[in-house]
């Protein structure tokens, strides 16, 4: 059963860096923590991860003490971006740029071989997840980045099989169709019209 232990071990670790890490020049910083036996390693603090773990977190909290320690997390990071804001920013543009360029490589590679791609789906669209908040933390990313995560939306919503949630059914709840809906389906193994 899923828990939200994973997912609050890197809030708190993350927000005790965040300043840190809102300061260098970095985009993926080392959390510097080990997940628990039977859980996957973490992955490096980013903006996006911080805030895809906050929402997961949202909803796997289930007891009082863990909705307790995620709200104690939660007014913490407020205050740091409140603080930060320009650092944050500035940090939140330079991520979606980079995950918009990943996003668009996966999404090229899957064109030129769906049986070999496919089954990465429910990883990679992680980063389209990412850049739906990212491009709301970012006041200064430019047109031709949202013109561009518009077409391959467009992409994405020619080729996809919609479906059900592809994700651990307690955090449906966090990312709803109608803005999600990408997280709804999966890439078919055939390029569609080729078989």
């Amino acid at each position: 059963m899923n828990t939200s232990r994973y997912q609050l071990d890197f809030i708190q670790a993350a927000v005790e860096q965040l300043k840190d890490f809102l300061f260098s020049d970095l985009i993926y910083w080392p959390i510097g923590i080990r997940a628990a036996s039977g859980y996957k390693a973490y992955p490096q603090l980013t903006l996006g991860t911080l805030i895809l773990f906050l929402h997961q977190a949202d909803a796997l909290s289930t007891d009082l003490e863990s909705i307790a320690e995620l709200s104690r997390s939660k007014n913490e990071f407020e205050l740091i971006r409140t603080k930060w804001q320009t650092h944050w920013q500035r940090k939140a543009e330079a991520e979606f740029l980079a995950r918009i360029r990943l996003w668009r490589d996966f999404l090229q590679e899957y064109r030129k071989d769906p049986e070999g791609n496919f089954d990465r789906y429910e990883y990679e669209v992680t980063r389209r997840v990412m850049l739906e908040w990212l491009g709301q933390e970012s006041s200064s990313l430019k047109r031709p980045e949202f013109e561009m995560l518009n077409s391959l939306d467009l992409l994405l919503r020619s080729l996809m099989v919609h479906g059900e949630f592809i994700w651990d059914q307690n955090m449906k709840s966090e990312f709803p169709k109608e803005i999600f809906w990408y997280l709804y389906g999966k890439l078919p193994v055939n390029w569609p019209g080729s078989g």
